[in-house]
Parts: structure tokens; sequence; C-alpha cells
């Protein structure tokens, strides 16, 4: 939707970037976006994006015209099924899924400790 990201990237990326190292953070999330989105072509994202009220307030006011931040945070930054059209946050950030030995792919999640039972000592 940005068209001057879309014109310089459009003959593919220039030889003159040199890639640096993203935090792995940014690296979980950005694969979780690729998870949820990466199946679907450019021109399918395109239409829905533009069928999201952030986009048509934009154009209303003037094709071209940008998107405001709080407009997309207010959109996009619930948690609630009243916005129509957008995704659930869950559903982006989907659980990581890595490969067991056999190669079958499992969920994974961040391993905790079971609670200790109160009452009880603590052993040395």
């Amino acid at each position: 939707l940005e068209p001057t990201l879309f014109r310089a990237l459009e003959q593919g990326r220039p030889l003159s970037m040199e890639p640096r190292p993203i935090p792995p953070s940014i690296e979980d999330f950005l694969d979780s976006v690729w998870r949820r989105f990466g199946a679907h072509s450019a021109d399918h994202l395109s239409r829905q994006l533009k069928a999201h009220p952030p986009y048509r307030d934009a154009w209303e006011k003037a094709p071209r015209a940008e998107i405001p931040l709080s407009a997309m945070r207010a959109f996009y930054g619930t948690r609630t099924s009243a916005r129509q059209g957008a995704p659930e946050l869950d559903n982006v950030l989907r659980p990581k899924v890595m490969r067991s030995h056999t190669g079958r792919p499992v969920s994974v999640s961040k391993w905790l400790p079971p609670a200790k039972p109160s009452g009880t000592k603590a052993e040395d």
C-alpha cells in the first residue's frame, strides 16, 4: 500500500543494501506474521487492508492521505471481535512450531517449574 516502498523494491532488493541482524524478539514477531499471512497474495492482502476502517477513513479524506498511527492503533491494537475484518491478535501471533527428532511438527511453550505446594519444606 505504500507507493514509495513499492517503487523502491519493485525490481527486487537493491544490491547496495547490506542486511543487518534482527533481534530474536522481532524475528519471532515477523515469523508469526509470515505464518499467518504468507500464503496470501499481495493483491489479496491489499484488498483486505483497503476494507479496514483506517484505510477507508484516510481515503475518504483524500486519496493517498497518510493513515494516522492513532487510527491504526485504535483498530489493530484491540483484542475485541468488534473489529470487523481485522484478525484477532492471537491468530497472528501463533505459538512457535518446532520439529521433533523425527521431523514431526510439535507446538512448544515456555517451560515453568511446577508450583510448590504451600507448607512443604525445601530440600537442600
